[in-house]
């Protein structure tokens, strides 16, 4: 390269690259990301199905089993598609059906902003965990899927029992 000590280049590009970095999360990233992208765009249609399908589930509901059903409906669908799609769907959902079911829209929209960036049980929730399921020289699979599904429940459990009183006091 450019830098050179006593005559030789101080790094061997070709040889850091082809030893030195794992391609393998790189590549998997590369290919899971833009595969979620093409899944919610609008031609593809499933944005519309899931918003026509979620709309009956929540009606009819107490305001506290519908953010129950609300943030575990999001907390899934964002390990297997794009974050942000995952929350303007909900958030479309959510303030279609706030005014009927008395729901505090500021404090859901907050909440669901958090709860749909906890993306790590599938590798194409999201870059890192793409990074984590190919790397499993210092991560195992069944590490990923035990660590996270504890991690997403105990992320519904925290946000209704703190985060729900917490936003609406906020908002």
């Amino acid at each position: 390269m450019c830098i050179r000590v006593e005559g030789r280049s101080l790094l061997d590009f070709p040889k850091m690259a082809a030893n030195g970095i794992l391609w393998d999360p790189i590549i998997l990233t590369a290919a899971a990301l833009p595969v979620c992208n093409a899944m919610l765009a609008d031609e593809a249609g499933i944005k519309d199905l899931l918003l026509s399908s979620l709309g009956p589930i929540f009606v009819g509901k107490s305001i506290l089993i519908f953010a129950f059903l609300f943030f575990t409906l999001s907390l899934l669908l964002t390990n297997f598609a794009n974050n942000g799609m995952t929350g303007m769907i909900f958030v479309s959902v959510m303030l279609a059906l706030a005014g009927t079911l008395g729901v505090n829209a500021a404090a859901m929209t907050v909440l669901l902003v958090f709860i749909v960036h906890v993306a790590i049980i599938t590798p194409a929730a999201c870059p890192m965990a793409a990074l984590m399921f190919s790397n499993e020289e210092w991560i195992k699979k069944n590490e990923i899927l035990k660590y996270g599904i504890l991690t997403l429940c105990w992320t519904v459990f925290v946000v209704m029992v703190i985060g729900m009183p917490m936003a609406n006091m906020l908002f």
